[in-house]
């Protein structure tokens, strides 16, 4: 869930620092990075210091979103200044650090660490509902999940009732205590089956699957028809 952070001054030690400031950035692993940025930094600088700190060699798939004052989100413009586009935003900002263009062929990717993103953004998706999946899928990617986080099956560690704690199915599926832990056991027995794949054949696996499913590579707005009633718009990227 989002959650605010604020804008930090760095402390002035001296006048060449004045102008600096931390901006916390929510990453595709949901941790938190903290950037240090000045009054001129702009959005594709920002995208650059993370693509760096990441070591993504291709961070032309990616974007920087923040919560605008209508509390929905909305993409940092790369050419403006970071201070410009957030100051007159909601008085606590979120920035997140996201994939912005989807693509079609995993062959695109030529690097390790930027199909690492990929596969965190899609397992995101399918885990809160973003991209919907049947049960026979979420299975499936919930294996190559496992197979690319923890490499081959191991029956001490990887039982179902182990994985219970692990984020491996869509939130929705957990609700009802036998039919989880019923999947649960697919997820482990197709696991097994998988020995012998490296985590990043698994990530790829998991990518490809996902591009298969109906809603791959859209953003999702919340929006009001002409009668006011609520609307959810995708638009494909």
């Amino acid at each position: 869930m989002p959650f605010a952070l604020r804008l930090k001054k760095v402390r002035r030690y001296d006048v060449a620092r004045k102008n600096l400031f931390l901006l916390p950035v929510q990453l595709l692993d949901n941790t938190i990075m903290e950037c240090t940025m000045n009054e001129t930094s702009t959005g594709l600088d920002l995208l650059h210091h993370i693509a760096q700190r990441l070591t993504i060699g291709e961070c032309q798939y990616f974007g920087i979103k923040f919560i605008n004052r209508h509390m929905q989100y909305e993409w940092l413009d790369s050419n403006l200044p970071l201070k410009e586009q957030l100051h007159n935003c909601v008085s606590e900002v979120f920035v997140k650090f996201s994939v912005r263009f989807y693509i079609r062929n995993t062959s695109q990717l030529k690097d390790d660490f930027t199909r690492y993103q990929f596969f965190l953004q899609l397992r995101n998706e399918i885990i809160e509902g973003a991209l919907l999946c049947s049960t026979e899928q979420a299975v499936l990617l919930g294996s190559y999940s496992l197979q690319a986080a923890y490499g081959d099956f191991d029956p001490e560690r990887h039982s179902p009732r182990q994985l219970r704690d692990f984020f491996l199915l869509p939130k929705r599926m957990s609700s009802q205590e036998e039919l989880f832990l019923s999947l649960l056991i697919q997820v482990s027995e197709i696991h097994r089956s998988l020995q012998g794949m490296s985590p990043t054949e698994a990530e790829a696996a998991y990518i490809v699957e996902c591009q298969n499913l109906e809603g791959y590579g859209e953003d999702y707005y919340s929006a009001k028809d002409a009668s006011g009633n609520d609307l959810l718009l995708g638009t494909s990227t």
